[in-house]
């Protein structure tokens, strides 16, 4: 009996809808945004194999060299990084979209994303996915980003194909990061202060005369302490900013971040406005001085920044009693230990 073994080559993303925006500030850590079209062959759900779903897809983003080995994350093989479908994508059957992280350590292999949790996308839909907390590349480089679909066969000791092979477009145009206008701004908070219970922040401040107008592509960024804002579960997905269109918060929970884009363009030097239902942090703890960091990004470059301070506290939830725990092992250093509550 003779087997012939082949590769199969999937179709290609058309590249004239392929779009990747991209932090311009050199070497900094920011915001990135991946746009395709789907091609003519649907797109399968992105979610672990079960009995009606034997072929699983990931859409899978891919690095050049030019990039930092891990993006700049300081995260491992697998490890999941802060990301958001913002169109194109429904999320009916898993509740997240789930980016995971797979930084180069040879010199044959690239950084790249694995995208899943998504249900079925349709052929011809344009899907918008953001991913914060990405490293850009240095000053004037010029280099590739790749997106692609890949499909996870089950039945066939889960061989890996592409309906849609990786297909790349050039980014680049960093300049060196400029001296920031200076916010200056304070915030109160308006919660019970139990964990997990919504919280409303009002921010009230002005911007340095001489700022970049924010207009409604750019966006207005709060980086939160990893005190104050429950981020693990993708919680804060419901949180309201007022001053953007229909309210809408781009909350990336593991970056410990909130963006929004203005509904109008914003050109007054002052700058108040709230963020309303942030998820409380998922733990109790006594007082502590928390820092908020305000910031603008016009032109995908910080224009303006400023920090703010507050006193927080969490209270353990009125619905727990008592928590009792035990741990089988008071010996340091040991492994396979077992903890019961």
């Amino acid at each position: 009996m003779y087997v012939n073994v082949t590769t199969v080559y999937g179709s290609l993303l058309d590249y004239n809808f392929i779009f990747v925006r991209i932090p311009k500030d050199a070497n900094s850590i920011g915001l990135y945004e991946f746009k395709f079209r789907v091609g003519t062959t649907d797109i399968l759900p992105g979610y672990t194999n079960s009995a009606t779903n034997k072929i699983t897809s990931k859409i899978e983003i891919g690095f050049s060299k030019s990039f930092a080995s891990d993006l700049g994350t300081s995260k491992y093989t697998g490890d999941e990084v802060a990301c958001l479908a913002i169109s194109g994508i429904a999320l009916a059957s898993t509740g997240k979209l789930t980016c995971k992280i797979y930084p180069s350590y040879t010199t044959v292999d690239y950084p790249r994303i694995e995208v899943m949790g998504y249900d079925r996308i349709l052929a011809s839909t344009d899907v918008v996915i953001r991913i914060a907390g990405l490293k850009t590349l240095a000053v004037g480089v010029q280099d590739y980003i790749k997106i692609g679909v890949s499909l996870t066969y089950y039945d066939y000791g889960q061989v890996k194909g592409y309906v849609y092979e990786p297909t790349g477009i050039i980014v680049g145009g960093t300049t060196a990061a400029v001296t920031p206008k200076v916010i200056t701004t304070s915030v109160s908070e308006s919660s019970s202060n139990f964990v997990g219970d919504l919280v409303n922040y009002t921010f009230t401040g002005s911007i340095d005369v001489g700022f970049a107008p924010v207009t409604t592509t750019d966006y207005v960024g709060v980086q939160f302490d990893s005190n104050v804002f429950e981020g693990v579960f993708s919680l804060n997905s419901k949180s309201v900013c007022s001053l953007a269109a229909s309210g809408q918060c781009f909350s990336f929970g593991l970056s410990k971040l909130i963006y929004f884009q203005p509904a109008s363009i914003i050109s007054s030097t002052t700058l108040n406005f709230n963020l309303n239902n942030v998820i409380n942090s998922a733990y109790s703890f006594e007082y502590i001085n928390s820092t908020f960091k305000v910031f603008t990004l016009v032109g995908d470059k910080v224009n303006a920044l400023g920090t703010t301070t507050i006193t927080k506290f969490s209270k353990p939830s009125p619905n727990v009693s008592a928590i009792i725990t035990k741990v089988d092992s008071l010996y340091g250093g040991d492994s396979g230990t077992t903890y019961y509550f």
